[in-house]
Protein backbone atom coordinates (compact mmCIF):
# COMPACT_ATOMS: atom_id res chain seq x y z
CA UNK A 1 0.00 0.00 0.00
CA UNK A 2 2.84 2.21 0.52
CA UNK A 3 4.23 2.51 -2.35
CA UNK A 4 0.98 3.89 -4.14
CA UNK A 5 -0.09 5.90 -1.30
CA UNK A 6 3.49 8.00 -1.55
CA UNK A 7 3.50 7.97 -5.37
CA UNK A 8 2.19 11.08 -5.74
CA UNK A 9 3.82 12.67 -3.26
CA UNK A 10 7.01 11.35 -5.12
CA UNK A 11 6.46 13.33 -8.08
CA UNK A 12 4.91 16.32 -6.44
CA UNK A 13 8.41 16.37 -3.98
CA UNK A 14 10.44 16.54 -7.42
CA UNK A 15 11.83 12.94 -6.96
CA UNK A 16 10.77 11.49 -10.62
CA UNK A 17 13.78 8.98 -10.91
CA UNK A 18 12.35 7.29 -7.93
CA UNK A 19 8.65 7.39 -8.59
CA UNK A 20 9.43 6.69 -12.29
CA UNK A 21 10.73 3.30 -10.19
CA UNK A 22 7.89 2.63 -8.05
CA UNK A 23 5.59 3.64 -10.87
CA UNK A 24 7.17 0.54 -12.67
CA UNK A 25 7.20 -1.78 -9.53
CA UNK A 26 3.48 -1.10 -9.05
CA UNK A 27 2.42 -1.68 -12.24
CA UNK A 28 4.30 -5.06 -12.58
CA UNK A 29 3.82 -6.55 -9.19
CA UNK A 30 0.33 -5.13 -7.74
CA UNK A 31 -2.40 -7.32 -8.59
CA UNK A 32 -6.40 -6.86 -7.60
CA UNK A 33 -7.47 -10.46 -8.05
CA UNK A 34 -6.70 -11.76 -4.59
CA UNK A 35 -8.96 -13.77 -2.59
CA UNK A 36 -8.70 -11.47 0.42
CA UNK A 37 -10.98 -9.49 2.06
CA UNK A 38 -9.94 -5.88 2.45
CA UNK A 39 -11.40 -3.11 4.30
CA UNK A 40 -13.36 -0.50 1.57
CA UNK A 41 -12.45 3.02 3.25
CA UNK A 42 -8.75 2.00 3.89
CA UNK A 43 -8.49 0.81 0.04
CA UNK A 44 -10.47 3.79 -1.08
CA UNK A 45 -8.03 6.77 0.11
CA UNK A 46 -4.90 5.09 -0.25
CA UNK A 47 -5.14 2.61 -3.09
CA UNK A 48 -7.92 3.73 -4.98
CA UNK A 49 -6.71 7.48 -4.56
CA UNK A 50 -3.28 6.49 -4.90
CA UNK A 51 -3.63 5.51 -8.29
CA UNK A 52 -5.71 8.01 -9.53
CA UNK A 53 -3.43 11.12 -8.11
CA UNK A 54 -0.72 8.98 -9.88
CA UNK A 55 -2.33 8.73 -13.31
CA UNK A 56 -3.47 12.11 -13.11
CA UNK A 57 -0.08 13.34 -12.70
CA UNK A 58 1.85 10.87 -15.28
CA UNK A 59 -0.65 10.77 -17.43
CA UNK A 60 0.46 6.72 -17.50
CA UNK A 61 -2.86 5.19 -18.44
CA UNK A 62 -1.64 1.72 -16.78
CA UNK A 63 -2.31 3.11 -13.55
CA UNK A 64 -5.78 4.16 -14.31
CA UNK A 65 -6.75 0.74 -15.77
CA UNK A 66 -5.52 -0.46 -12.56
CA UNK A 67 -7.97 1.99 -10.57
CA UNK A 68 -10.95 1.08 -12.71
CA UNK A 69 -9.95 -2.58 -11.81
CA UNK A 70 -9.98 -1.80 -8.52
CA UNK A 71 -13.13 0.27 -8.27
CA UNK A 72 -15.00 -2.01 -9.94
CA UNK A 73 -13.84 -4.77 -7.72
CA UNK A 74 -15.31 -2.49 -4.14
CA UNK A 75 -18.60 -2.06 -6.07
CA UNK A 76 -19.93 -4.76 -4.03
CA UNK A 77 -19.75 -2.80 -0.67
CA UNK A 78 -23.11 -0.73 -2.13
CA UNK A 79 -25.15 -3.57 -2.37
CA UNK A 80 -26.46 -3.02 0.68
CA UNK A 81 -30.48 -1.91 0.82
CA UNK A 82 -30.31 1.48 1.26
CA UNK A 83 -26.71 1.76 -0.59
CA UNK A 84 -24.89 2.07 1.93
CA UNK A 85 -21.20 0.09 1.57
CA UNK A 86 -20.25 -2.59 3.75
CA UNK A 87 -16.89 -2.26 5.80
CA UNK A 88 -15.07 -4.89 3.72
CA UNK A 89 -15.44 -6.62 0.44
CA UNK A 90 -13.40 -9.45 -1.08
CA UNK A 91 -11.70 -8.53 -4.31
CA UNK A 92 -12.07 -11.69 -6.03
CA UNK A 93 -15.74 -12.79 -4.97
CA UNK A 94 -17.22 -9.49 -4.45
CA UNK A 95 -18.59 -11.05 -1.07
CA UNK A 96 -19.38 -8.67 1.59
CA UNK A 97 -18.89 -8.57 5.34
CA UNK A 98 -19.01 -6.00 8.37
CA UNK A 99 -22.50 -4.70 8.37
CA UNK A 100 -21.94 -2.13 11.25
CA UNK A 101 -19.89 1.21 9.71
CA UNK A 102 -20.17 4.63 10.17
CA UNK A 103 -20.29 7.78 8.54
CA UNK A 104 -16.59 8.70 7.73
CA UNK A 105 -16.71 5.36 6.10
CA UNK A 106 -20.26 5.49 4.21
CA UNK A 107 -19.93 9.25 3.23
CA UNK A 108 -16.10 9.33 2.89
CA UNK A 109 -15.57 7.50 -0.96
CA UNK A 110 -17.21 9.84 -3.81
CA UNK A 111 -13.98 11.95 -3.91
CA UNK A 112 -12.08 8.74 -5.17
CA UNK A 113 -14.89 7.08 -6.93
CA UNK A 114 -16.52 10.25 -8.58
CA UNK A 115 -12.75 11.09 -10.18
CA UNK A 116 -12.70 7.28 -11.13
CA UNK A 117 -16.33 8.46 -12.55
CA UNK A 118 -14.97 11.45 -14.26
CA UNK A 119 -11.50 9.94 -15.62
CA UNK A 120 -13.46 6.57 -17.05
CA UNK A 121 -16.59 8.24 -18.05
CA UNK A 122 -18.32 5.64 -16.43
CA UNK A 123 -21.06 7.11 -13.63
CA UNK A 124 -21.98 4.22 -11.82
CA UNK A 125 -18.89 4.79 -9.70
CA UNK A 126 -20.02 8.37 -8.93
CA UNK A 127 -23.66 7.08 -8.06
CA UNK A 128 -23.25 4.45 -6.00
CA UNK A 129 -20.67 6.97 -3.77
CA UNK A 130 -22.92 9.64 -3.76
CA UNK A 131 -26.34 7.47 -2.78
CA UNK A 132 -24.04 6.46 0.28
CA UNK A 133 -23.47 10.19 1.41
CA UNK A 134 -27.05 10.70 0.68
CA UNK A 135 -28.21 8.07 2.63
CA UNK A 136 -26.25 8.68 5.64
CA UNK A 137 -27.20 12.37 5.43
CA UNK A 138 -30.61 11.73 5.24
CA UNK A 139 -30.61 9.55 8.88
CA UNK A 140 -29.69 12.50 10.77
CA UNK A 141 -31.08 13.19 13.91
CA UNK A 142 -33.81 16.24 14.61
CA UNK A 143 -31.01 18.25 15.60
CA UNK A 144 -29.12 17.46 12.24
CA UNK A 145 -26.42 15.34 13.97
CA UNK A 146 -25.11 11.24 12.79
CA UNK A 147 -24.72 8.80 14.81
CA UNK A 148 -21.23 7.07 15.42
CA UNK A 149 -21.98 3.89 13.96
CA UNK A 150 -24.97 2.46 11.38
CA UNK A 151 -26.04 -1.34 10.27
CA UNK A 152 -25.77 -0.54 6.61
CA UNK A 153 -28.52 -3.29 6.05
CA UNK A 154 -31.26 -1.84 7.79
CA UNK A 155 -30.03 1.98 7.68
CA UNK A 156 -30.94 2.07 11.56
CA UNK A 157 -28.30 3.79 14.24
CA UNK A 158 -26.27 1.30 16.59
CA UNK A 159 -24.80 4.51 18.26
CA UNK A 160 -26.33 7.23 18.31
CA UNK A 161 -23.45 9.43 19.97
CA UNK A 162 -22.09 12.01 17.64
CA UNK A 163 -19.15 14.01 17.61
CA UNK A 164 -16.78 15.41 15.10
CA UNK A 165 -13.89 13.18 15.53
CA UNK A 166 -12.76 9.56 14.41
CA UNK A 167 -15.59 7.33 12.32
CA UNK A 168 -17.29 11.11 11.68
CA UNK A 169 -15.15 13.38 10.86
CA UNK A 170 -14.56 13.20 6.81
CA UNK A 171 -17.81 12.26 6.49
CA UNK A 172 -18.51 16.13 7.01
CA UNK A 173 -15.24 17.01 4.93
CA UNK A 174 -16.30 14.98 2.10
CA UNK A 175 -19.73 16.86 1.84
CA UNK A 176 -17.64 20.24 1.39
CA UNK A 177 -14.84 18.83 -1.02
CA UNK A 178 -17.38 16.94 -3.65
CA UNK A 179 -19.06 20.58 -3.86
CA UNK A 180 -15.88 21.90 -4.49
CA UNK A 181 -14.39 19.10 -6.65
CA UNK A 182 -17.63 18.24 -8.41
CA UNK A 183 -19.48 21.25 -8.30
CA UNK A 184 -22.74 19.19 -7.06
CA UNK A 185 -24.84 21.48 -5.59
CA UNK A 186 -27.01 18.96 -3.65
CA UNK A 187 -23.56 18.16 -1.57
CA UNK A 188 -22.98 21.89 -1.22
CA UNK A 189 -26.94 21.85 0.49
CA UNK A 190 -25.82 19.13 2.56
CA UNK A 191 -22.54 21.12 3.89
CA UNK A 192 -24.50 24.27 4.36
CA UNK A 193 -27.08 22.29 6.15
Amino acid sequence: MTPVDALDTMYLMGFKEEGDRTREYIVKTLKFDKDIYVQNFEITIRLLGGLLSSYQITGDTRLLAMAEDLGTRLLPVFDSPPGLPYKSVNLRTGKTRGPVSNPAETGTLLIEFGTLSKLTKKPVFYDKAKRALVETYKRRSPIGLVGTNINVETGKWTNTDSHVSAEIDSYYEYLLKCWVLFGDRECKAMWDT
